[in-house]
């Protein structure tokens, strides 16, 4: 089947299609301007939604993009599962490789305002931390199958878990991985807006 990216509007709840050809979408973001970003791994490509409407292609020799992120200046963070790796693409538009290593096969990717970049690998079971100067280091083994991460506004971290169907929240300030949400059915992905909602 061919997949669609859909926009609801606050007010009337009513949806617009912003672009579709999709094969797989699995990672979707958006930048301040507006701009909507889709992995598709089905494509091997990161696709951009311009707030106009104009669609484009983010980074070139990807191969199964699977997750996606953008920071407050508009840099593009690409979690390529098969390649175990995240592409960095800059508001220029240059990639490269970013720093860590390790990793296993890579399912979501996030970034807080500090551009500290969080990754998800639900095969290692862990979520790893890259600091702007390439530190990489685990942040979180609690959750065993970690497949989706997002970061609030405090830089807690909120993951979730395959294998006991929970929500994990990652304190900034407390420590170990807590369960605060679970009973779910399959959690593949995950949000949280600038009030902590989830």
């Amino acid at each position: 089947p061919i997949w669609s990216v859909l926009k609801y509007t606050a007010v009337s709840g009513v949806p617009t299609t912003l672009a579709s050809g999709f094969t797989t979408p699995s990672g979707l973001a958006v930048d301040a301007a507006g701009s909507v970003y889709v992995a598709d791994p089905g494509t091997s490509q990161v696709t951009r939604i311009a707030e106009g409407g104009t669609v484009s292609s983010i980074g070139s020799n990807l191969t199964t993009p699977v997750g996606v992120a953008v920071d407050l200046n508009g840099n593009i963070y690409i979690a390529d599962s098969c390649q175990s790796s995240i592409i960095e693409v800059s508001s220029a538009l240059t990639a490269q490789t970013l720093g860590g290593s390790g990793f296993s096969t890579l399912s979501s990717v996030a970034v807080d305002s500090a551009f500290n970049v969080y990754v998800a690998d639900p095969a290692a079971g862990k979520v790893t931390k890259i600091t702007p100067t390439g530190v990489s280091t685990v942040v979180s083994t609690g959750p065993s199958v970690p497949t989706s991460v997002t970061v609030d506004a405090a830089a807690s971290l909120y993951v979730t878990d395959a294998a006991t169907l929970s929500v994990f929240l990652v304190s900034a300030t407390s420590g170990p991985a807590t369960a605060i949400y679970s009973n779910l059915v399959s959690p593949r992905a995950i949000s949280v807006n600038g009030v902590g909602n989830v």
